[in-house]
């Protein structure tokens, strides 16, 4: 089992300011993890970065919002499959 933190719905009031959220994929054993986020608007790829945090199985994603964007679509994968879904975020005073 894969899980996201909280934080993968929260609301992000500035651009161009990191959005950071959690997976933790400790109960789901060996495998590869993928993030991908795309804007919502137009399906561009936004870059992200994925990191451990020291911990076996848990780590940290960020990406930094666009200006040009205002909602998110964020997969993510564990061994070529979804896990439970998409998840947006929402950036307020863009547009």
């Amino acid at each position: 089992m894969v899980s996201l933190d909280e934080m993968a719905t929260r609301k992000v009031s500035t651009p161009e300011k990191n959005v950071l959220f959690a997976v933790d994929a400790t109960q789901a054993g060996a495998g590869n993890l993928e993030v991908i986020v795309r804007c919502a608007k137009d399906g561009t790829r936004i870059p992200n970065f994925l990191e451990s945090t020291g911990r076996s199985g848990k780590f940290r994603i960020y990406f930094t919002p666009k200006s040009y964007c205002n909602e998110y679509q964020v997969d993510v994968m564990f061994n070529n499959e979804q896990v439970s879904g998409t998840w947006c975020f929402m950036t307020f005073g863009m547009h």
